[in-house]
């Protein structure tokens, strides 16, 4: 199945995933902010332990929490900009007509029709004129 542009028929098209990389950048920041917090909850249980231990429980904070919530974040994020790139914006761009809009128009081999097809069809549909 190959797609095409709705306006000059091109099979030219790209995608933009404006939402996709935002959302995944901003999923990434606020998963890593999860690091600062960590980092006070291995700070404290570290102290415990003394000075060394409150380094060591900083950077395991640190290194388990802001890692893997930036690693969850982007997955989030970048599963939410996804979304809103398929059915909200306009995410295809047409190389050839430099028109962007929101899903390509899909070929079908063997199935397509002209519109001088549907206007015969029109054409041959009689509606009464008058009410009874």
């Amino acid at each position: 199945m190959e797609h095409t542009c709705p306006h000059c028929q091109s099979n030219r098209i790209v995608t933009r995933n404006h939402a996709r990389k935002t959302c995944g950048s901003l999923g990434t920041l606020a998963g890593a902010s999860m690091a600062i917090r960590s980092v006070k909850l291995g700070t404290t249980i570290g102290r415990f332990f003394g000075p060394p231990g409150i380094v060591a429980g900083g950077l395991a904070g640190m290194a388990f929490a802001g890692i893997s919530g930036a690693i969850l974040g982007n997955s989030t994020g970048t599963k939410l900009g996804t979304m809103l790139d398929n059915n909200v914006l306009n995410n295809y761009l047409c190389l050839s007509c430099t028109r962007a809009f929101s899903k390509p128009s899909q070929v079908y081999e063997g199935d397509c029709f002209s519109h001088d097809d549907l206007e015969d069809e029109h054409e041959e549909t009689q509606f009464p004129t008058t009410l009874n």
